[in-house]
């Protein structure tokens, strides 16, 4: 007898509360294709579709199974495209994933269409229900997988929940492909940055020496700052490794580096399917090739050992030869970096390979103890900005992060780093980026909502303090003639630097075209954007 072979539908909605705007539009990061990648692998056919293309073509009757993969701040975007498919499919499995698994219970509490949620990492749990438990799944006896860790299922009017899963091992992480067709998956394929991970799970085990309540104070015991990287997995007050409004390390635990021939080889793929912008991604890109300096024990401390300056610069040396890189034709960026890893020797490799790439640096405050007892971020000032020197030395763009509202802050800490915003700029950074903290599911900060009537005034100033520094240093952008990558919609002309960048609102453009390489000459500067006008049309994919 045929047994008929289950049909997947992958949806990436991943940052989709801002669709429909073209200035923060580009970003495919690689959950998503690691999902439908392990679907693809136990031999379901599967497809790998953008959140506009499953509400504009996709028809959910030739589905099995419906999978989501979104943040907390898509719930808006999941519930439409859940209902869609529910209306049309009731039959087919919806299953949901990425970071919004974290908020599982008022998740399923909200979207009924939920079937089931994979709560942390994917790849061990969706392999166990998509093989072992898979007869179970599609007759919708979910009670029958409750031996699986990392998921949750209703029960009656109850959510039972399996427990959180193992971190997926280095070995695992190195044996999975991900979905690579993205021409098949999202339109205009080419404006868009890909992120390839290098290195899953972060080295701050580092924790915040504040006392919640009395089930959880900081006994300054010290071991999460201790030189053991074993001791510093140890709290006996029980408060939760990393920076406090982070869920990285909770959720991914310490770093592991994927093989090299594993990265070169999705990138490789991604470029044949059309993409022109990879990021190698990871929570800090000089963790790569650190664990395996310590094996076997977990890499748990954020600055010691120094980077891998090997596992480094064979992996950026065997990327920087693909044809299609080396030429020009595709860029390659890396995102995040901890300022206590960079060195000039570090900077240099970045330079040499990467010259030209925005980095960013997390600095949140500009005041060294708060970050370090209150955050659980154990990088100086001082080490932001030497590491903001050495790699404008060596022709990276260093972007560095700030918070505001953050729990347990206070004027003095909104003064000093108000005050030190402009030396800053004045080391060489490009842009400082400053967002507001959010409660996060799963971290230690979750449950923190801070007051901030009393600094309210001190937040306006640093915004306008912040806007007012990137402003000057964005006006020298004017005159400049920079490559973008072209995209038109409802006639209106966007270009996404070649080499990363505000987005281009490109003027005199009736005769553009999306998919080109075009020259723009920049005539303004905004807020969050910088105007064009076209100078030359250079090459068009399609």
């Amino acid at each position: 007898m045929l047994v008929k072979v289950l049909k997947a539908v992958v949806i990436d909605l991943l940052a989709r509360a801002s669709r429909g705007k073209y200035t923060s539009f580009d970003v495919v990061g690689a959950g998503p294709r690691i999902v439908a990648g392990v679907a693809e692998s136990l031999g379901i056919e599967v497809d790998l579709v953008s959140y506009e293309k499953a509400l504009r073509s996709i028809d959910f009757m030739e589905y099995d199974l419906v999978m989501a993969s979104a943040m907390s701040s898509d719930l808006g975007s999941l519930q439409r495209i859940l209902r869609r498919a529910f209306i049309r499919n009731r039959d087919a499995i919806k299953l949901v994933g990425g970071p919004i698994s974290a908020e599982f219970y008022e998740l399923m509490l909200k979207l009924p269409e939920v079937d089931l949620v994979v709560v942390g990492e994917a790849e061990v749990t969706l392999s166990k229900i998509l093989s072992k438990g898979l007869n179970s799944l599609i007759q919708r006896e979910f009670h029958e997988l409750r031996n699986i860790d990392g998921i949750a299922y209703r029960v009656g009017n109850r959510i039972a929940f399996t427990g959180f899963p193992e971190y997926t091992s280095e070995e695992v992480l190195n044996s999975i492909k991900p979905f690579t067709r993205v021409n098949e998956a999202y339109d205009n394929v080419w404006i868009y940055r890909f992120y390839v991970e290098v290195v899953r799970g972060c080295s701050n085990f580092s924790r915040p020496m504040v006392s919640l309540d009395s089930n959880r104070a900081c006994l300054r015991c010290y071991n999460c700052r201790s030189s053991d990287l074993l001791k510093r997995l140890e709290c006996p007050a029980g408060i939760m490794p990393g920076c406090g409004f982070c869920s990285v390390v909770v959720v991914h635990g310490p770093p592991r580096s994927r093989v090299q021939d594993s990265i070169v080889n999705e990138v490789k793929e991604l470029i044949r399917h059309g993409a022109r912008r990879i990021v190698l991604s990871a929570p800090d890109f000089l963790d790569y090739g650190r664990n395996w300096l310590v094996k076997p024990r977990p890499l748990t401390n954020p600055c010691m050992p120094k980077a891998n300056l090997e596992a480094l610069e064979k992996l950026l040396e065997e990327v920087s030869n693909i044809s299609e890189v080396s030429s020009g034709e595709v860029r390659i960026f890396v995102e995040n970096v901890k300022a206590c890893l960079i060195n000039e020797e570090v900077a240099k490799l970045l330079g040499t390979y990467l010259k030209g790439t925005p980095v960013n640096i997390g600095l949140e405050t500009c005041v060294d103890r708060f970050n370090d007892e209150v955050l659980g971020k154990p990088i100086t000032l001082r080490e932001v900005i030497r590491g903001v020197k050495l790699l404008r030395k060596h022709s990276i763009r260093p972007y560095v992060y700030l918070m505001y509202d953050l729990p347990y802050v206070n004027r003095e800490i909104y003064l000093k780093t108000i005050s030190t915003i402009p030396k800053l700029f004045k080391a060489g950074v490009e842009k400082v980026t400053l967002y507001k903290f959010t409660p996060l599911p799963l971290t230690l900060f979750e449950f923190l909502k801070p007051s901030i009537e009393e600094c309210a005034e001190l937040i306006r100033e640093l915004k306008a303090f912040v806007n007012k520094f990137n402003a000057i240093a964005k006006k020298t952008y004017l005159g400049k003639f920079i490559n973008v990558l072209t995209l038109v919609v409802e006639g209106r002309a966007y270009g996404y630097p070649v080499d990363h960048g505000p987005v281009v609102f490109i003027n005199n453009s009736n005769k553009l075209r999306s998919g080109c390489i075009a020259t723009v000459r920049i005539t303004d500067v905004r807020s969050r954007h910088v105007v064009g006008e076209l100078i030359e049309v250079k090459k068009c994919y399609e």
